[in-house]
């Protein structure tokens, strides 16, 4: 591992009573850890115990897509169920691209953090630096790149917006994003406190666009998606058919392409298969992504949550037997909608990664990633 350090458990340390009721942090030194049965488990047995819950979910929810379990570039189980596309029966796979939603804004940090490590951008620097004509003259002169990347701008959320819900249909590029959330303003002021927002990353999108002269797809695709060999994965749009990629659907069995929009944003959208978010926690951790002091400052906790985690840009630290482990959402906030759910959990210390992407059945599928993270962390492999 080229820039992460692991971490101990915060729960302990000598922290008092009061200091842990006010950090939030009392909850998840208490948590009670999963049955003894199920600890310290060898490989041959955490994989039995996986696929039987794999088993389960399949069978009670009709669960659909894929699970991925590695320790560094080694498989420990992969398995894919049901099918990315009904129509033809196109089953899904290690390769199918899946929806991901909120998991994108983890290349939208990446790519931010490379135009940091080149000095072309700081952390510092405001959105008029880039964006001069930035209608909103307190983002353009107070909201900082730092506070975009940890939540703290205020913006409002542009899946929200009634700008957005009448055109998303008809939006091409990261510009068609932006245009919805101009005229609604901060759920507070910036720097504030933190308000989890999709807006900061299409924004960021947008500065990234301004300072490389490129399309932000395109930068994505050359700089993060090409380096870590990610073949499968992009910002499709719906009517694109050519990537293979996994239609979701919901629990009536319609598939949910009219609620996704026409394209992703640099915070809710873009498409991965199991094998290339493999590939990019191998190019992260492996400093080919970033260097060594941009990939700990990516990852550097910067804002405490109630649950126990820790933000850091756009990935959350929390803690599992004392082990950091690093993923998009907290706990308690799985990513699953209607026909799609995207877990992503990366354990440095234990170079171990699951990954549980879903297409079909998704309800299940963020406990089934929570059970898999938890047997990890415990685990003996």
């Amino acid at each position: 591992m080229i820039f992460l350090q692991a971490a101990g458990s915060r729960c302990l340390t000598s922290l008092r009573l009061a200091t842990l009721l006010a950090s939030g942090l009392l909850a998840a030194c208490m948590t009670t850890p999963i049955p003894l049965s199920e600890q310290g488990l060898n490989e041959q047995a955490f994989v039995t115990l996986v696929s039987g819950r794999i088993d389960a979910a399949v069978s009670s929810a009709g669960f659909s897509g894929v699970v991925l379990i590695a320790q560094g570039q080694r498989t420990v189980l992969a398995r894919a169920t049901g099918l990315a596309d009904r129509s033809t029966s196109r089953p899904n796979s290690l390769q199918t691209p899946f929806q991901l939603g909120p998991l994108t804004k983890l290349f939208t940090a990446v790519a931010v953090m490379q135009l940091v490590e080149q000095d072309r951008l700081s952390l510092s620097d405001t959105v008029g630096q880039y964006l001069s004509d930035y209608p909103n003259t307190r983002v353009r002169g107070t909201v900082t790149v730092r506070q975009l990347l940890s939540h703290r701008s205020g913006i409002r959320d542009y899946l929200t917006t009634p700008q957005y819900l009448a055109a998303k249909d008809f939006i091409t590029d990261q510009q068609g994003f932006l245009d919805s959330i101009i005229e609604h303003g901060f759920y507070y002021p910036p720097n504030q406190r933190y308000r989890y927002t999709n807006s900061g990353a299409v924004v960021l999108a947008r500065i990234v666009e301004e300072i490389t002269g490129l399309g932000f797809e395109d930068y994505v695709a050359r700089n993060v998606f090409a380096v870590a060999n990610m073949v499968d994965s992009g910002f499709f749009s719906q009517q694109e058919s050519s990537s293979g990629k996994a239609i979701g659907y919901g629990d009536s069995g319609l598939d949910n392409s009219s609620a996704l929009g026409n394209i992703g944003s640099a915070g809710w959208g873009a498409y991965a298969s199991a094998s290339d978010l493999l590939g990019f926690t191998l190019a992260l951790d492996g400093g080919r992504l970033l260097n060594a002091a941009a990939g700990r400052q990516l990852l550097e906790p910067i804002l405490p949550l109630q649950s126990g985690c820790d933000y850091a840009f756009y990935f959350v630290r929390c803690r599992a037997n004392g082990l950091d482990y690093y993923g998009e959402h907290q706990p308690e906030r799985p990513a699953s909608g209607a026909g799609w759910s995207a877990n992503y959990f990366w354990l440095p210390s234990r170079e171990m990664l699951v990954v549980v992407l879903s297409n079909g059945g998704s309800r299940v599928a963020p406990s089934l990633a929570e059970s898999i993270l938890q047997w990890a962390a415990y685990s003996a492999i």
